[in-house]
């Protein structure tokens, strides 16, 4: 019995006999050329993205099939997004570290408001909506080199938490990540 070769694209072998396999999908326009993407999310329903080209952050929202940017943060890396709803807005931020002041939309990214919050606090490396175990959501956000902070609300004027000690202050033990398992546990990663 000859079992044959075959050369082909977009087949797959793993049930057994030569099918099909995934479908090409065409990518939506509008991405600029020379920015790689940082993070995609979906913020009310609608997918967003965070792109970087070594020195300047975008975000973009697609609309009619099409990636519609919808700011430009220069001279700064993005480093995180959130969609969160604090009861009244539905918010979306993003976040630069020590670059710049974080930035949020109520309006579904029509426009952005940089935050006041106070001393360090508006520059965040990372965001956790945090919701297990709680009477009402609220995000936690860590601002290298070793503080921990939390409010419920992103917008400007919200009481921001007193902050947390996590680790060490040096430069070798900065944030990696911050993340929460189903039991409502938060973890920060840091460098060591």
């Amino acid at each position: 019995k000859n079992k044959g070769y075959a050369i082909t694209t977009n087949a797959i072998t793993r049930f057994g006999p030569l099918m099909n396999g995934l479908a090409e999908v065409v990518e939506p326009t509008g991405i600029a050329a020379g920015y790689r993407t940082i993070k995609e999310i979906k913020h009310n329903d609608v997918l967003v993205r965070i792109t970087w080209n070594g020195t300047n952050s975008r975000i973009y929202r697609i609309e009619a099939a099409v990636w519609a940017l919808k700011e430009t943060v220069t001279s700064a890396r993005c480093r995180d997004v959130i969609s969160f709803h604090d009861g009244t807005n539905s918010i979306l931020a993003w976040c630069f570290g020590a670059d710049a002041a974080f930035r949020y939309s109520t309006d579904d990214l029509a426009s952005f408001t940089a935050s006041t919050f106070a001393g360090t606090s508006d520059n965040p490396k990372f965001f956790l909506n945090q919701q297990n175990n709680l009477s009402q959501p609220r995000v936690l956000f860590v601002v290298d080199p070793n503080a921990l902070y939390f409010v419920t609300s992103l917008v400007n004027g919200s009481t921001v938490s007193t902050s947390s000690t996590i680790g060490g202050a040096g430069a070798q033990e900065y944030f990696t990540s911050l993340a929460q398992d189903d039991l409502g546990v938060v973890y920060a990663g840091k460098r060591h």
